[in-house]
């Protein structure tokens, strides 16, 4: 049975309302699963295979992050912290997450977020 996998992605600020370009942004990537197997079923794996799964973050012009996991239930959750400041404007990252035992099953799912100028927010301090 081939896995079944469905990603979300939200891009925000710890604590804060909207995202300027003096914070640090937070992409949390949650992955849920409709069934747990720890072992691949596939004719090219005759023996018992653990799922390794890959997930990269990435816009256009790089990779900005990467992480290697496994599922250990059925919905896991990566946190990925940017600790560096982004220009204002829009911003168009992509999410791909890859498992190794499986031939096209990769999930592609774009974040698209908006960074305005400190100066033009109005934040509580």
């Amino acid at each position: 049975m081939f896995p079944q996998v469905t990603c979300t992605t939200d891009v925000f600020t710890e604590n804060e309302e909207g995202i300027t370009d003096k914070d640090f942004v937070t992409v949390k990537i949650t992955l849920a699963r409709k069934q747990l197997s720890p072992f691949a079923i596939a004719t090219r794996f005759p023996f018992l295979k653990q799922e390794r799964w890959y997930c990269l973050l990435s816009s256009a012009k790089k990779v900005i992050h990467f992480e290697k996991f496994e599922f250990d239930e059925l919905t896991k959750s990566l946190n990925y912290m940017h600790r560096r400041h982004l220009k204002a404007g829009e911003h168009n990252w992509t999410v791909t997450v890859m498992p190794d035992c499986y031939y096209g099953f990769d999930i592609e799912q774009p974040v698209r977020f908006v960074i305005e100028k400190e100066s033009s927010t109005k934040r509580k301090v």
